[in-house]
């Protein structure tokens, strides 16, 4: 490849620098919808749904201690002639079951606030390279 153009149009080249010149613009523009978009996506997580989970597994442990003390009440009943604590029972394992699955979702908004930021600072570093090269 040689290190020359053969430019025999001046106006053609005129051409493509307002071409290159839109595209940039246009290309500017797009790229800072997407980092709009990821801020969106990582201040979701972090400010809305993080929050929310952490709330809800607060909510869901209180449920299961008022499970395990329901628990405890329909066996002392037991003794003056209650028969059975299976619905009770049941009861504390679908509240225990709850409140794992809002542990898990905790989990799940802390992994992906991390992930989310770490692939934010990529882009942004890929956008500055890509910058620095159309620069030249």
């Amino acid at each position: 490849m040689s290190d020359r153009a053969d430019v025999r149009s001046i106006e053609a080249l005129a051409q493509v620098r307002g071409a290159v010149t839109r595209f940039a613009s246009e290309a500017g523009e797009a790229l800072a919808l997407a980092q709009g978009e990821i801020r969106r996506s990582i201040e979701w997580v972090e400010d809305d749904r993080l929050p929310y989970w952490r709330a809800e597994v607060r909510k869901r442990e209180d449920a299961v201690t008022k499970a395990r003390l329901d628990v405890l009440n329909a066996e002392a009943m037991k003794r003056f002639g209650k028969v059975s604590t299976v619905d009770e029972r049941k009861a504390l394992a679908r509240a225990r079951a709850s409140c794992d699955q809002a542990r898990t979702k905790v989990r799940a908004c802390e992994r992906w606030a991390r992930r989310r930021t770490k692939e934010a600072t990529l882009f942004a570093g890929d956008l500055l390279q890509m910058y620095a090269k159309f620069a030249e």
